[in-house]
């Protein structure tokens, strides 16, 4: 078998190793040519559901909660910063979070937070220096992404 592929011209050989590729190369793409809805169908919408606060968001006294529908989120200002000049915000949901958006704003000014996954899918922490809350009293505003659907809520909060 060896012998009578290398008795071939250099560009059947070549031919001969290419086909397959192009063969199935030239049917997906025949296929997404006279199927195109395919790719539109494809297209996922995501529900953008807003959360509501209940009762008022006191970050030190564990009385913060978010809730719409199925989906409720508690924020908990904790001592177990890694430094002690920086504030810890735990962060835990009733439903697994894939992605965490947070931001501060204060007098017109937003600041964003990076907020930090642990191992367990429903718990994420926020830390950041204390100097960054002016105030005692200010805004967050909160995005929680799941699949197909992503959580806002914007309230105010304070440290006490």
């Amino acid at each position: 078998m060896i012998k009578w592929y290398l008795g071939l011209p250099r560009h059947l050989r070549i031919a001969i190793i290419l086909a397959p590729f192009l063969g199935i190369f030239g049917w997906g793409l025949a296929d997404t040519w006279m199927r195109p809805e395919t790719i539109e169908r494809a297209k996922q919408l995501v529900a953008v559901r807003e959360m509501v606060v209940e009762d008022q968001c006191l970050l030190k006294a564990a009385r913060c909660k978010l809730s719409k529908d199925e989906m409720d989120v508690s924020l908990e200002a904790t001592q177990a910063a890694s430094s002690a000049d920086l504030l810890r915000v735990d962060i835990r949901s009733s439903q697994h979070m894939r992605g965490l958006k947070v931001a501060i704003v204060q007098g017109g000014t937003e600041t964003k937070l990076v907020p930090q996954r642990t191992h367990v899918t429903d718990h994420w922490f926020l830390e950041f220096p204390a100097k960054l809350i002016e105030q005692p009293s200010f805004t967050l505003r909160i995005a929680v992404a799941q699949t197909k659907r992503v959580y806002l809520a914007e309230f105010p909060a304070k440290f006490e």
